[in-house]
């Protein structure tokens, strides 16, 4: 049971079953105070994390319309995904706008071949033979390793959490 569904559970007892005292009434109050202080401090110690989450949770009620929806899933997703996923996820996409950039900057189509005409396929043919390693790197491995996003990650995760922290220090 969590503190909120406990704390409705007396105040239901107290305005349908039980006559409360007034120090009911008072260690009820002193509950309901402390809790909103304790969740004042959390999100003050978390703020990175609440910006972080909120700004989460606006993207995917954009997708699900449905706010108590999109805050299960969007919970879910948090306590049960790895961050290695999240970083893996993000090397994937990294690395295909790198090469969406590639071929626009090449002269390459980012069309569905079948949408283009002969004339089109052979110049790419051409294009991607003149420059047939870069285009096997782009397509095999990316631009970005593994390894190079996650120390980028991480690093900017740590200098913002330093930043906030420093900050919040003054």
């Amino acid at each position: 049971m969590t503190i909120n569904k406990a704390i409705d559970h007396f105040v239901f007892k107290f305005q349908n079953v039980w006559k409360p005292t007034p120090k009911d009434i008072e260690a009820l109050e002193t509950i309901l105070d402390w809790t909103e202080k304790e969740k004042e401090t959390v999100i003050s110690n978390n703020l990175l994390f609440a910006k972080c989450y909120v700004r989460l949770l606006m993207f995917e009620n954009s997708t699900y319309k449905d706010i108590m929806f999109s805050s299960k899933q969007l919970n879910k997703l948090l306590i049960e995904t790895p961050i290695e996923t999240f970083y893996n996820e993000f090397t994937k996409r990294l690395n295909d706008i790198e090469f969406e950039y590639f071929l626009k900057h090449k002269g390459l189509s980012v069309d569905h071949p079948a949408l283009l005409t002969e004339g089109q396929k052979e110049l790419e043919r051409k294009i991607i033979s003149e420059y047939e390693e870069e285009f096997k790197k782009y397509t095999l491995e990316g631009k970005w390793t593994q390894d190079q996003v996650y120390e980028s990650l991480n690093n900017n995760i740590s200098e913002l959490i330093k930043f906030k922290k420093k900050q919040t220090i003054k």
